[in-house]
C-alpha cells in the first residue's frame, strides 16, 4: 500500500523478502526508489497523475531494483481505494523473474524427459491405472512390433506374455 505521498505505507514480508529490505526499512520509503529505470518509472507515474477511484490497473509490468542491485520483473496491479482523509493505492506485486525462471526449469525438465523416454534403450510405457497404455517409446513401439497409434488401443494385457499375465494383473490391481 502507497500513500498519496508515493511512500510505502504497508507491505507485506514477501516484497521485503524479494528485495532483500528489512521490513521496517521499507515503510515510508518512497516506491520511486525501488523502481529501476526510467520507462518504468513513467509508465508508474502515468496511471498516479490519474487515479480514478474504483479502477484497478492490472497488469502493469515493471523492473524493481534490489538491495544488490539486482533487478527483478514484476507485475503490478493498483486498486485506488479511498480511505477517509486521504487516497491510497494498493499494489499487488507479483514477481515474474520467480515466474519466469520456474517455467525455464519446468521446460528444461520436460525436454530432459522428453528426451530420455524417446532414446532410453529400454522400451517405456505409460498406463492408466487400469492398464490402458497411454503412450510407448519408439524402442518398445520397434521391440512389440505395433506403431504407437496402435499400441494406444491396447492395454498392458495384451501386450503381456502369456506366462507373465498374472503378474501383469497383480501390478494394475
Amino acid at each position: 500500500e502507497i500513500s498519496e505521498t508515493m511512500e510505502i505505507s504497508y507491505c507485506n514480508n514477501s516484497l521485503s523478502d524479494l528485495l532483500g529490505y528489512k521490513f521496517s526499512d521499507l515503510l515510508g520509503m518512497s516506491i520511486e526508489i525501488l523502481i529501476a529505470d526510467d520507462a518504468s518509472l513513467a509508465a508508474f507515474r502515468q496511471i498516479l497523475q490519474e487515479p480514478q477511484p474504483d479502477k484497478k490497473h492490472q497488469g502493469l509490468q515493471l523492473r524493481l531494483m534490489d538491495t544488490q542491485e539486482r533487478t527483478h520483473d514484476v507485475q503490478f496491479d493498483i486498486d485506488f481505494t479511498d480511505r477517509g482523509a486521504s487516497e491510497h493505492q494498493i499494489i499487488i506485486v507479483t514477481d515474474l523473474t520467480r515466474q519466469e525462471n520456474a517455467e525455464r526449469a519446468l521446460q528444461e525438465s520436460e525436454a530432459f524427459y522428453r528426451t530420455t523416454f524417446d532414446n532410453i534403450q529400454a522400451g517405456v510405457v505409460h498406463l492408466t491405472t487400469d492398464g490402458q497404455i497411454i503412450r510407448a517409446n519408439r524402442f518398445m513401439q520397434e521391440m512389440l512390433g505395433y506403431p504407437e497409434s496402435e499400441l494406444s488401443r491396447m492395454d498392458l494385457i495384451q501386450i503381456t506374455h502369456p506366462e507373465d499375465i498374472e503378474v501383469s494383473k497383480a501390478m494394475l490391481s
